[in-house]
């Protein structure tokens, strides 16, 4: 099974979730965005969650 899906040039591969590939193209686009939109948002949550705990392990010391 191949997730990975050419963009522009074919030289930027991306991963696809496997759930979006059955779909027609702009409901696939649409839940695309949703899921990269999803997968930055907890990437960033992750960031702010590890940058509050090392400010709190500053202001122990």
């Amino acid at each position: 099974m191949n997730h990975f899906v050419p963009l522009g040039n074919g030289s930027n591969v991306i991963a696809l979730p496997p759930q979006t590939r059955r779909k027609q193209p702009l409901q696939r686009v649409l839940s695309l965005s949703h899921y990269y939109k999803q997968t930055i948002t907890d990437d960033l949550h992750e960031c702010e969650r590890r940058q509050k705990s090392q400010i709190h392990e500053l202001k122990r010391e």
